[in-house]
């Protein structure tokens, strides 16, 4: 057995054994490098695992704040003539959580037939979402991009605060619109 020196990537697996059990000590010469590819490999596999979560499969995804089920519907602007039956809104959010959309019944902008408004969210509270319009072209008289506070007032009515403004300044009521089917505003 004194002869036994490390070999070559030609050893069998059963010599390598066979080596190992005989001599204590024994590395091959490719020790290094196959352990360095079961570290990486077990890292990324922890990784991955990580990922997955406790049950081995895709990770749940986080679940929306309760203030997105209370702001999502249809809405419209009280106090005015045809309210929740003109050109109402609806208001909902992205999968991600990451914007808020308000898609109209009909265009709000008759050059371009815009009919949906998509905000970035940035930030909310149990009663309100802080977002700003994407691609916003208005900006505050410090020169920042206008960033609207969508804050519910009940869970049929909400108003929008401007960053901005002064606190408590809002804009006019806004309110739920019951099923079309009633044709009503609660």
């Amino acid at each position: 057995m004194r002869g036994l020196r490390p070999r070559s990537y030609s050893v069998r697996p059963a010599e390598v054994g066979r080596q190992a059990a005989t001599r204590p000590g024994y590395v091959p010469q490719h020790f290094p490098r196959m352990r360095r590819l079961a570290l990486l490999a077990g890292g990324l596999l922890s990784s991955l695992a990580c990922r997955a979560g406790p049950g081995g499969g895709a990770a749940a995804p986080t679940p929306p704040p309760p203030v997105f089920a209370l702001i999502a519907g249809t809405w419209d602007w009280a106090g005015k003539p045809g309210t929740c039956r003109d050109n109402p809104h609806i208001l909902r959010f992205t999968p991600d959580g990451r914007y808020m959309l308000l898609t109209f019944a009909h265009p709000v902008d008759s050059a371009t037939g815009q009919r949906e408004v998509r905000y970035a969210l940035k930030g909310h509270t149990e009663r309100s979402v802080r977002a700003q319009i994407v691609d916003e072209p208005r900006r505050t008289p410090t020169g920042a991009v206008v960033v609207w506070d969508l804050v519910l007032f009940s869970p049929s009515s909400y108003r929008w605060h401007r960053t901005d403004w002064a606190e408590g300044a809002f804009t006019p009521e806004v309110i739920r619109c019951l099923p079309r089917t009633t044709g009503g505003a609660t």
